[in-house]
This record gives structure tokens, C-alpha cells and sequence, in this order.
């Protein structure tokens, strides 16, 4: 059986490719079947997961997560950054979503203009 073309990949850091190889070796068991090979396999494993722990700190047992010792690169806003404002959904209208008798009743009452220009003769 031809083993599969592995596309190169290039990443920056040397974290990314241990966990690269870690997932083609995860990968590969799925085609191997000879039990001697997988134990030897299990038993390089083993050796290398002991060797990576002795590189973690922990404290009384739990392990500690250490802080990036490489500085962050953030990217500095300039001034001549512009913002831009969000679209906006545009207003609905007065009358949308209006129907039957209730719509009919409010349009007819918009019209209205309520004003005091004439005075009933009774009231005086």
C-alpha cells in the first residue's frame, strides 16, 4: 500500500508542528495493524508524553498555564484610521403592518386638526 501525499504546510511556530505531526501520527494509526508496531509505538509515546511533562510547572499537582513569553504584536490604530458607521435598518412607515378596520379608523383620524378657532355661543 503507497502511503498518502502529505501537502507541506508551513506554520510559525514550532508548537503548531509538534501538534501537526501529532494529528498525521493520530491519523496513520488508523492504517496500521501490526501489534508489535503499536506497541512500540505506545511505549515512544509514553516516554515523550513523561519527557513533555517535566516541562510544565505545577503547583501541589495542577498545572499551571504559563504566559506567552514572546510580546503580542498588536497592530497600532493611526490616525488617519477612519470608523464607519453600521448600516441602518431604514424606518418603517407610519401605516405599515396596519390592516382592516383599525388601519381605516387611523388614517381617517390623522387628518384631523383639533384647534379651538370658534367658540359656541352656549359657552360664552
Amino acid at each position: 500500500m503507497l502511503p498518502l501525499p502529505l501537502k507541506k504546510k508551513y506554520h510559525r511556530s514550532t508548537v503548531a508542528n509538534c501538534r501537526e505531526l501529532l494529528a498525521q501520527l493520530k491519523s496513520d494509526t488508523f492504517l496500521v495493524h501490526s501489534q508489535e508496531a503499536l506497541a512500540d509505538l505506545k511505549e515512544t509515546l509514553s516516554q515523550a508524553l513523561t519527557s513533555l511533562r517535566s516541562h510544565i510547572k505545577n503547583e501541589n499537582g495542577i498545572k499551571l498555564e504559563q504566559r506567552d513569553t514572546a510580546p503580542c504584536l498588536k497592530r497600532k490604530l493611526s490616525s488617519e484610521t477612519q470608523f464607519y458607521n453600521l448600516p441602518r435598518q431604514p424606518k418603517r412607515g407610519k401605516f405599515s403592518g396596519r390592516h382592516g378596520q383599525a388601519a381605516n379608523e387611523k388614517k381617517h383620524l390623522t387628518g384631523i386638526k383639533a384647534g379651538i378657532n370658534e367658540v359656541p355661543s352656549q359657552l360664552l
